[in-house]
């Protein structure tokens, strides 16, 4: 099976908890898990044919900075992305946090499907 690679930002683990479940539920193997909140950690390089599961919360509508900006630098070509964005406390609409992540997603390299 491909590898699962489980990026996450969780200060406070309810973004990792959700997602760990989704990781486990796609994944026979045990997910790579790469731990976003710390400040030094980058995105790794992630091998073509990989699934990366890319989890942030949601505060007042945005995805933490740090996060958008360490997936901006992130080389992602022929990785399948999943995106979570765990829900914070600013209703959804048009300028929040559904927005922000097809952002994110279209700085990601067309995936052809």
């Amino acid at each position: 099976t491909m590898p699962v690679y489980h990026l996450y930002f969780s200060p406070c683990s309810s973004t990792y908890d959700t997602t760990y479940a989704f990781c486990r539920a796609i994944s026979q193997n045990a997910a790579i898990e790469v731990n976003l909140t710390d400040r030094e950690t980058e995105v790794p390089e992630i091998p073509a044919g990989s699934v990366a599961v890319v989890a942030a919360p949601v505060y007042a509508g945005r995805i933490p900075t740090p996060m958008a900006d360490k997936l901006a630098r992130a080389r992602l070509e022929g990785v399948k992305v999943v995106t979570f964005a765990v829900y914070g406390f600013r209703p959804r609409n048009r300028h929040g946090h559904v927005p922000q992540m097809r952002r994110v997603r279209r700085r990601l390299p067309d995936r052809g499907d």
